[in-house]
């Protein structure tokens, strides 16, 4: 098991963007490697892909300054508390982050740092039951006729499902479903609106699974590809899977044949 760092810092949302600006090529403090690991959370991001992040770090001359983490998420696991985290490898990354925290701020509430501890004693459960139902969940879409593509890097179908293979020992529950073309916003929408167990929201990694529509409302600076058809972004809980699967059936009969 990797050693971990001592250094954590536990704070706002904010406060970790500026740490990503601050460390990065043109930040004030240098560059730096940093992880966004708010999906792939301990327990799935395995030694191995971490020795080969390592290994190539060194081999640039970089020393991998620190990963973000998204306690909002899994570690929380009730979609009751916003949390981040940013841990170090060194005690001047430490005392530079504890600064801006302290000029700006920014701090955690103690309860919500309970929360977080809570959600943390059952996080290896949560995540290898969620893990199997969204798989299931996952291979069930695939197999509909009205989806284009599921995308989910543990799927043999993902394209980069090699580079999952070789970091990973394990998924989270959150994909992306892809509509064959010919369906509509409109069509998408009644579909999510028809979904009884499913709610609309973005709190990924709680209990509570949920539907929410991604084409024209999330985009990205870095690529914006043209996956087809309108997506749904699917976060599977902790629910029965057979129930989930019934009330996405009965959903996906409302859309136009």
């Amino acid at each position: 098991m990797a050693k971990p760092c001592p250094f954590l810092a536990l704070l706002s949302a904010m406060l970790a963007t500026l740490f990503l600006l601050g460390f990065g090529p043109a930040g004030p403090f240098g560059p730096g490697t940093i992880i966004n690991r708010g999906i792939a959370k301990p327990g799935l991001l395995q030694a191995k892909g971490e020795n080969a992040c390592r290994n190539a770090r060194a081999a640039a001359g970089d020393d991998g300054r620190g990963s973000i983490q998204a306690l909002t998420k899994y570690v929380g696991g009730h979609s009751d508390v916003l949390l981040g985290s940013i841990t170090v490898n060194s005690e001047k990354d430490y005392e530079i982050v504890r600064g801006a925290a302290s000029q700006m701020g920014h701090f955690a509430a103690p309860d919500d740092c309970w929360l977080a501890l809570r959600g943390a004693r059952t996080m290896p459960i949560r995540l290898k039951q969620q893990e199997k139902s969204g798989l299931e969940v996952a291979h069930w879409f695939e197999n509909r006729p009205e989806v284009q593509s599921v995308l989910h890097p543990a799927l043999p179908s993902h394209p980069q499902h090699a580079l999952w293979k070789r970091d990973f020992t394990g998924a989270c529950s959150l994909f992306g479903v892809v509509f064959k073309p010919h369906y509509t916003e409109a069509d998408i929408f009644k579909f999510i609106d028809s979904l009884k167990l499913f709610g609309i929201g973005a709190s990924w990694g709680g209990f509570e699974s949920l539907a929410l529509p991604t084409t024209g409302f999330i985009t990205r600076t870095a690529t914006s590809p043209d996956l087809g058809g309108f997506t749904v972004r699917i976060h599977i809980g902790l629910e029965d899977v057979g129930d989930l699967i019934a009330d996405l059936t009965q959903g996906l009969a409302t859309l136009p044949k």
